[in-house]
């Protein structure tokens, strides 16, 4: 995502895309945090909102063009996977919540 940034017009870097890094910057913090604490679940469902935002806007940027067929298919496969991995994390959090 942040190398893409490179191949982006400015006026577009600077507005969506630079919109759609600190979305990209805020779930790998909430990730990296529900990692090392106890209650994950709060985080982890926040972090399923945010790489659904990130969905919206990657789309958003193929849409307007911004992005490439070819950039848009191979992030929208890595998004996919993070957010399928994120699901499951935070559906795992919840059974053991559940039966502890």
């Amino acid at each position: 995502m942040y190398e893409l940034r490179f191949s982006i017009d400015k006026k577009h870097r600077f507005g969506v895309h630079a919109k759609l890094e600190e979305i990209m910057l805020e779930f790998l913090e909430m990730i990296i945090t529900s990692a090392l604490i106890k209650d994950k679940s709060d985080l982890l469902q926040q972090s399923r909102i945010n790489i659904e935002m990130v969905q919206h806007f990657v789309r958003m940027e193929h849409d307007l063009k911004i992005i490439s067929h070819k950039q848009y298919v191979a992030l929208s496969l890595q998004i996919e996977e993070i957010a399928k991995m994120t699901n499951g994390w935070y559906k795992s959090t919840l059974q053991k919540s559940t039966h502890a």
